[in-house]
């Protein structure tokens, strides 16, 4: 896998992560439309927005980078087959 300089990283998802973070803000005031997913967590249309907004800059920049996120888990565990992985909580 090729390897990306933190400062490339930052540079190329700056705006991404701004349109991520307004998508988001637009739902906010909105009752939100909450789906349950498999392990019994909510997500909501803005969270599956903003995450196809980082998502499709990451694959600009990376297409070859495995981005565990909503339902993703089993292709991580592809990726990383083998592997302890500590997964990341939503505080």
């Amino acid at each position: 896998m090729q390897e990306i300089a933190l400062n490339t990283l930052a540079e190329h998802l700056f705006q991404p992560v701004i349109a991520a973070g307004a998508c988001i803000m637009r739902h906010f005031d909105n009752e939100a439309e909450t789906q349950t997913k498999a392990d019994g967590s909510p997500v909501t249309a803005a969270d599956r927005e903003a995450e196809a907004i980082i998502l499709a800059a990451l694959a600009e920049i990376a297409p070859e980078l495995v981005v565990p996120g909503h339902g993703r888990v089993a292709d991580l565990l592809a990726a990383c087959a083998g592997q302890r992985i500590q997964p990341l909580a939503r505080a």
